[in-house]
């Protein structure tokens, strides 16, 4: 049974959908992987998340986030999330269009930015515990704590 458009489009990895993944991505690209293994695309989008929450829970409450759906979720994560998935999914293409490596370029740097607290997302901070203060060691700032 050849898959369509509309069976990615109907996809659903809890966080994600496969009409977000189809923002950054051509069909055809994703219809060919998803011929090939068809538990690459989920395989892909538990990656980016897996990347995600390491990059961003120790400043951001990701629990909340994480679980909503459709027009709730913070757009910022959304497009990180879709990019980073496509990206894991598409890791073995060797012929990538230069905007969909310019895609996962501002991916990367964003996701870096806002690990470093550089930009922002939309959604809670973690708490911060007395026993989670930062102590910054050998440099020309103030000392924390």
């Amino acid at each position: 049974m050849a898959i369509t458009i509309a069976d990615i489009q109907a996809l659903n990895f809890g966080y994600l959908t496969g009409e977000d993944l189809l923002q950054f991505c051509s069909p055809q690209l994703l219809i060919k992987q998803y011929t090939v293994d068809s538990n690459s695309l989920q395989n892909a989008f538990n990656f980016a998340q897996s990347e995600v929450i390491g990059s961003f829970t120790t400043r951001y409450d990701l629990s909340g986030e994480l679980v909503k759906t459709g027009t709730d979720r913070a757009l910022l994560l959304v497009k990180i999330m879709s990019l980073l998935t496509v990206r894991n999914a598409l890791g073995s293409f060797q012929e990538l269009a230069e905007k969909m490596k310019d895609d996962f370029s501002w991916a990367d740097y964003t996701v870096r930015a806002i690990r470093n607290g550089q930009m922002n997302l939309p959604i809670s901070l973690a708490a911060c515990t007395k026993a989670s203060t930062a102590y910054l060691v050998d440099s020309n700032y103030l000392t924390l704590g």
